[in-house]
């Protein structure tokens, strides 16, 4: 083989041997010089190398010669008489090939590559199908906005451009910001594991890790050496959950009703029209989620706020498959308030732009006293009262001890905000406290 290498694409190997070079983790054979391996290797694999080399090949200036004047090519053109002339005494002549229009066209590229990487970012950041982009109208769509551009197949898509354009550039923005940070918390069970961790050089910035309290996971963060803080939200969620299982069968009719408006369009137009009659104004009933109490709430509210409509509505279609709902079970949607300071704590909780540890305390504090302000009300229902038990105790129960958790307990003086005064034990704050200053000197 020639040890001159004339070709560009030899810029983007790396010899392994004497026949073999190597671009990424495949090995490429090339024998007698030939670079035609290496070049379906990039046409293939490396779309967009490729479409940079075709782009700059394009853009690449005139070829410069040089002439002596004595060959016989050298005789004067009538349109280059003085150039001619310069070109006798040695001078450095510009071909006069003439420019390609791909020059000052840029949608006659073969491929763009800041077009290929908006569209990996679409396809990326929306959830998009890999399969849209061969789709006949989508194609016909972007024909009409650039004609030059060609979409390039889903199987380019997935191994050769969102791996170059997105997915390693991505990648090292990430290393980057976790080899400058100091310390982390981790909420994701998944990375609750001490070889991920080492992957990613972090094993000694993680400081806590927040999750649910299930016995598994607690086991594996125990074994790692980790701090653990139970995940407020999942507790909160558990508690309420736990009462409203004494007004289960009101919450089951609630479910048949909002599921009879959402599945009938006949009746949901019924309903449309009483509220119309009523006016008052359309409300769209909202059904719950298994996971997220909240939703319950959210359906239980939204009911009663159109309580005369839904009723008067269901008079008239007399369906058979919905349970009216009776005086008392409206009594106890309409008490639905005792829930009020739980849905405000999971929405404040549950932020994801704002720190939210050093309210914990605050917040529990507070619904032990809203509960408390309902536990004297003599004239609740039997179930209602036992909603308000259920609360007491539980919240007793779960966040009897977040008073002596470090992190919450170091963290809440520091909030300005609340500082001492969310300590109903002066003798805790005075221990955490004592323990930042500690930790300052």
């Amino acid at each position: 083989m020639s040890s001159r290498k004339r070709s560009d694409i030899w810029n983007h190997f790396i010899v392994v041997d004497n026949s073999k070079y190597r671009y990424c983790s495949q090995t490429i054979s090339v024998r007698s010089g030939s670079t035609s391996n290496l070049s379906r290797h990039l046409k293939a694999k490396h779309v967009a190398v490729e479409a940079h080399n075709a782009i700059t090949r394009d853009r690449s200036p005139p070829i410069a010669s040089t002439s002596t004047g004595s060959g016989m090519n050298d005789a004067p053109s009538e349109n280059n008489a003085s150039a001619s002339e310069k070109s006798d005494k040695g001078v450095t002549l510009m071909s006069t090939r003439q420019t390609a229009i791909s020059n000052f066209v840029d949608f006659l590229r073969p491929i763009a590559t800041n077009k290929s990487k908006q569209l990996i970012k679409m396809i990326v950041k929306e959830y998009q199908l890999f399969r849209n982009v061969e789709g006949t109208e989508f194609r016909k769509f972007v024909n009409l906005l650039c004609p030059g551009y060609n979409l390039p197949s889903r199987k380019i898509i997935s191994s050769s451009l969102i791996p170059e354009l997105l997915f390693n550039v991505t990648k090292l923005q990430v290393e980057n910001r976790l080899r400058a940070a100091v310390a982390m918390c981790t909420s994701n069970y998944r990375w609750m594991d001490l070889y991920t961790f080492k992957k990613w050089n972090i094993e000694n910035k993680v400081v806590a890790v927040v999750s649910e309290n299930a016995s598994n996971i607690t086991a594996v963060i125990r074994n790692g050496g980790w701090r653990h803080l139970g995940c407020f939200a999942h507790a909160l969620n558990l508690v309420v959950q736990t009462a409203l299982q004494k007004i289960l069968l009101t919450i089951e009719k609630v479910k048949r009703i909002v599921k009879l408006f959402k599945r009938s369009l006949h009746a949901l137009a019924k309903l449309h029209q009483i509220q119309e009659l009523m006016g008052v104004p359309q409300l769209k009933l909202k059904q719950d989620v298994v996971t997220r109490w909240n939703s319950t709430y959210d359906m239980l509210t939204g009911i009663f706020k159109i309580k005369d409509a839904v009723v008067s509505t269901l008079a008239l279609l007399s369906h058979e498959q919905v349970n009216i709902l009776t005086p008392t079970d409206w009594t106890i949607v309409e008490k639905v308030d005792i829930l009020d300071m739980f849905n405000e704590v999971t929405n404040e909780i549950s932020a994801e732009k704002n720190l939210s540890v050093s309210k914990i305390i605050i917040f529990v504090e507070t619904m032990k006293q809203h509960v408390g302000h309902f536990n004297i009300d003599c004239i609740l229902l039997p179930e209602l009262h036992e909603i308000i038990q259920i609360f007491t105790a539980q919240l007793t129960t779960r966040f009897s001890t977040i008073k002596d958790n470090e992190l919450i307990a170091q963290a809440t003086p520091l909030d300005p905000r609340f500082k001492k005064y969310a300590f109903s034990d002066t003798n805790k704050a005075d221990k955490a406290c004592a323990s930042l200053k500690k930790k300052a000197s």
